[in-house]
């Protein structure tokens, strides 16, 4: 019998490089980046939380020009596929010269002890034209995009699954200058980035939780091909809102953090472009009952103020520990909210300066994308996301009890 490590949340993107992104990074950028505290460049880490548009900008026309000017365009996606884990497809679609698109997603089970690869299964059987575990990046749509997929383990074949939003094609060309790449019909873009949850209800039933962002969280029957229980709306959603990342639940309550992030100011051109975030839009944290999907309670986001770059929005990914549910905020705070009434009963803000233990100065900011980890009495987080108009950072922050 095999042992599996079922990569079960976040599906890997497969994408047929030409030149691989390990021998790039180790000829062309590691002197410096793997040697961070002494060079301040971004350590591997600190990379694979970015986008791989991000670094594709970049390289092209952001800080590392000089060091991208020496690199093909497809160099460039290469070495950032390579360190981010992620397709870079989407955002490529912008460009005219881009042919869009060739990836598609899979699961992949793996042994244990060795690693070796026991099955792998493609999100979409066809052969690759799109990548299916979001939005569908270009025309043709598929069934199994914003979708949730249950695979057999021991086979990986796809036993059931159910679509969320329909006929979702969306890559960037829509929102910028050139409409080469656009779907002939762009869709909404909202894809489930959350992981879903699966928790067991009265009289022996489950239900498997899934938050996505079109705002919208659904409650789906596992034992009934993803049969829907109910729905609860907690935003309005969209390409960045809704829910973004992870939810959490404790047996009782699920805990839905929402971002509906805004700007004031959003353009794309063949330079950087201009974003601006809107500091009275977006955020909340919401708590609902697992069986019915009722609001227990909502936490309204605590105001920017007089705060530069300040955005409410709360995309990150959150954590919930018996009494405590913690969710980090785009304005740079972690706060801890009382599960009993959504009320906040701790607060620090992340934006500032730290000494670490390593000497090197670091900054935090906005946080998006993981949420805290908690393990033997320590929390930890990262802080600093400057995609998207947030505040950028470089920190690894820990917390304890007694601060020891």
């Amino acid at each position: 019998m095999h042992r599996l490590v079922p990569l079960l949340g976040a599906m890997s993107l497969v994408y047929a490089a030409d030149q691989d992104g390990a021998a790039l990074y180790k000829q062309r950028c590691a002197a410096c980046h793997d040697v961070s505290g002494q060079t301040r460049a971004p350590n591997p880490a600190a990379l694979h939380q970015m986008s791989p548009e991000f670094i594709v900008r970049a390289l092209e026309s952001g800080a590392m020009q000089d060091q991208g000017a020496s690199l093909t365009a497809a160099e460039r996606r290469t070495v950032a596929e390579f360190l981010t884990g992620k397709t870079v497809e989407e955002g490529p679609a912008m460009n005219p010269r881009y042919e869009c698109c060739s990836g598609r997603g899979a699961l992949v089970a793996l042994e244990v002890a060795t690693g070796k690869q026991i099955w792998k299964t493609y999100t979409i059987a066809e052969e690759p034209h799109v990548v299916g575990t979001g939005d569908n990046f270009s025309d043709p749509g598929t069934k199994t995009s914003d979708a949730v997929l249950a695979f057999d383990i021991d086979t990986g074949k796809i036993a059931w699954s159910k679509q969320l939003t329909e006929a979702d094609v969306f890559n960037m060309a829509g929102i910028g200058p050139s409409k080469a790449s656009c779907p002939e019909k762009a869709g909404p873009d909202l894809d489930i980035g959350a992981s879903p949850i699966l928790v067991n209800l009265a009289q022996g039933k489950r239900a498997l939780l899934v938050s996505q962002k079109s705002g919208i969280v659904h409650a789906l029957d596992p034992d009934r091909k993803g049969e829907i229980l109910w729905e609860t709306r907690v935003g309005r959603g969209g390409a960045l809102g809704g829910i973004q990342w992870g939810s959490a639940a404790d047996g009782k309550n699920m805990y839905v953090a929402l971002s509906d992030i805004a700007f004031s100011i959003m353009s794309f051109g063949s330079g950087s472009g201009k974003l601006v975030v809107d500091p009275k839009a977006g955020g909340g944290l919401f708590a609902l009952d697992l069986a019915t999907g009722k609001k227990v309670w909502a936490a309204p986001p605590p105001p920017c103020g007089e705060r530069l770059n300040c955005s409410p929005a709360q995309s990150a990914a959150i954590t919930v520990i018996p009494g405590v549910v913690f969710s980090g905020s785009v304005d740079g705070h972690l706060r801890g909210y009382s599960t009993r009434d959504g009320s906040v009963i701790w607060d620090f803000d992340t934006a500032c300066d730290f000494t670490t233990v390593n000497g090197v100065t670091a900054q935090g900011g906005s946080m998006d994308g993981p949420g805290p980890a908690i393990s033997g009495g320590m929390l930890y987080l990262d802080s600093g996301y400057g995609a998207w108009g947030g505040l950028p950072g470089n920190v690894l922050l820990a917390f304890s009890v007694d601060g020891k």
